[in-house]
């Protein structure tokens, strides 16, 4: 169980091809997901999630929509294949940022496990700003979902 309170879900049982007693146990991974990867798997969770207007990514850019998912968003990976993940969002104004949070960590976390069968050991999220939509679109031009 990772510091969210949710354990991922058992991943699927391997197909029946091979006995799994029948595998090297020491073996290294068939596959290895690069950490941009998984950053951008987590970039497109954090955009599908409502109150979540923009992901601030350093330097004051702000990305939403079809930009680069990989701002605003970093991924370490630990030696046993856990990942860290933090992004910077900015909020709607009105909206419970703990709620809003806990959306963006879930999202997240279930994605990382659903596409690619990482386990998430924490994810961080900070609020860089919480405004309202019409002030987002002033400040940055572009418009929130």
């Amino acid at each position: 169980m990772n510091e969210m309170g949710r354990g991922a879900p058992a991943w699927p049982d391997p197909p029946k091809k091979v006995a799994k007693e029948a595998l090297p146990q020491d073996a290294p991974p068939a596959v290895k997901i690069d950490a941009r990867a998984m950053q951008r798997i987590a970039g497109e969770a954090v955009a599908h999630v409502d109150g979540v207007l923009g992901v601030k990514a350093g330097m004051g850019d702000l990305l939403k929509g079809e930009d680069d998912k990989t701002a605003g968003v970093e991924v370490h990976v630990s030696d046993k294949g856990e990942a860290d993940v933090q992004v910077r969002i900015i909020t709607e104004f009105g909206r419970s940022i703990p709620e809003v949070a806990d959306e963006v960590m879930g999202r997240i976390q279930g994605r990382l496990w659903s596409l690619a069968g990482v386990v998430t050991h924490r994810v961080s999220v900070e609020v860089a700003d919480t405004m309202t939509p019409a002030e987002y679109d002033k400040q940055y031009g572009m418009h929130a979902h």
